[in-house]
C-alpha cells in the first residue's frame, strides 16, 4: 500500500477565494449561499428554472474585496477566453495546494510522485445554462450537432 501525504490546500469556494479567507467565513457563520437572479445578471435568464438558489463563487464587482474571484490572478486573457469558468477554478486550486505545500517539482521523478486531487460541485453554472439554450435551440430545429463543453465561449 502506497502512502498518501497532503501538504497543501486550495479552495475557490461560494464563501471566498483561498482556504484561510474560507475558513474566516465559516467560522464567522457566514453562508455562501445567494440567489442568482441578483448575483447572475440579467435575472431574465434564470427564469423558468426550478430553483434560483446556488452556492456561487463570488465574482470579482470592482470594490477589491479579499474573498472575490479574479481570473487575472491565475490566468491571462488568452487562457481565460478558452477554458470554462470551473476549468479556470482547477487552476487557481492547483496551484494554490502546490504553493500551500511549499512545493515545486523540478526532476521528472519528482513531478512523476506529484499529485492533486480536486472536486468539484457541479461546473460553470453560466456555461451549463448556455449550453442548454444551444441544445434546446437546435433540438427544436431538428439539428443534430455535438456539443463542445471544452470552450468558455463555445456560441460565438
Amino acid at each position: 500500500m502506497r502512502r498518501v501525504v497532503v501538504t497543501g490546500l486550495g479552495a475557490v469556494t461560494p464563501l471566498a477565494v483561498g482556504m484561510r479567507t474560507t475558513w474566516k467565513r465559516i467560522l464567522a457563520g457566514e453562508s455562501g449561499i445567494t440567489s442568482v437572479l441578483t448575483e447572475r445578471p440579467p435575472a431574465s435568464q434564470w427564469k423558468g428554472i426550478p430553483s434560483t438558489v446556488a452556492g456561487l463563487v463570488p465574482l470579482d464587482k470592482g470594490k477589491g474585496a479579499e474573498h472575490e474571484w479574479r481570473p487575472s490572478e491565475w490566468l491571462s486573457a488568452v487562457e481565460q477566453d478558452k477554458m470554462p469558468r470551473h476549468t479556470q477554478y482547477a487552476v487557481a486550486v492547483s496551484e494554490m495546494a502546490l504553493k500551500d505545500a511549499d512545493w515545486a517539482a523540478t526532476t521528472e521523478k519528482e513531478k512523476a510522485m506529484s499529485g492533486i486531487s480536486m472536486g468539484s460541485g457541479i461546473g460553470d453554472l453560466d456555461h451549463l445554462y448556455t449550453t442548454s439554450l444551444g441544445y434546446n435551440q437546435d433540438v427544436s430545429h431538428g439539428s443534430s450537432r455535438a456539443y463542445e463543453l471544452t470552450g468558455a465561449n463555445i456560441y460565438k
